[in-house]
């Protein structure tokens, strides 16, 4: 039904701007699939294909960026010049990790900047990482948070579940990698995600 209506909207002769949103919209559909899909089979390896990892990331944070803005904070995309666009790893496992890393930080953060950004370390691995200007993590609980159902004593009166954290981390595993928490200079947390594994595709 949802598809069906967002057909009919593009057909109805919208703005460029209002293309974009619903661009965003669609995209966010296809990740919610996915969802569905994953979740009867989270056990499954990574699905490596071709894909166009700078897109990916501009989708996240276009879907984030509504929110963000009603909070008052700055959603920020950061990435060296010289990382590929074409990937070769699992996008629907990489877009719900960014998801699940973008929703707290724009959550927990009253004011300031939520950075995403992505570079290619020297062995070659993709390193992505989520920074936000929040109320901060304390040193024990970020060795608790990756657990099921743990949730840092700072988050206040805030609604959640304690899960999406230790999502990122299995998905991370499921990756070929690891994901880690380190206090930001200024305040706030850096979420950082190494991807194992990963091709790229120069030019």
């Amino acid at each position: 039904g949802l598809s069906g209506m967002m057909q009919l909207l593009r057909s109805s002769g919208l703005e460029p701007k209002q293309e974009r949103w619903l661009d965003a919209m669609d995209e966010s559909l296809g990740q919610i699939v996915f969802l569905l899909r994953d979740s009867c089979n989270r056990t499954a390896p990574a699905a490596r294909k071709w894909f166009d990892g700078l897109s990916c990331l501009e989708q996240v944070v276009s879907a984030h960026t509504p929110a963000a803005v009603q909070g008052g904070l700055r959603l920020l995309l950061v990435f060296d010049p010289g990382l590929p666009a074409q990937w070769r790893s699992d996008p629907g496992l990489i877009r719900q990790l960014l998801d699940n890393l973008v929703g707290n930080a724009v959550k927990y953060s009253e004011s300031g900047d939520v950075v995403v950004s992505a570079r290619r370390d020297r062995a070659g691995e993709l390193i992505l990482a989520v920074s936000d200007s929040g109320r901060g993590i304390s040193d024990p609980d970020r060795s608790r948070i990756f657990e099921v159902r743990e949730r840092g004593t700072n988050c206040g009166n805030e609604p959640g579940s304690g899960i999406g954290l230790s999502v990122c981390r299995e998905i991370a595993e499921r990756l070929g990698g690891e994901i880690g928490c380190a206090p930001c200079a200024g305040g706030g947390s850096k979420f950082t995600v190494r991807i194992g594994g990963i091709q790229f595709r120069e030019g």
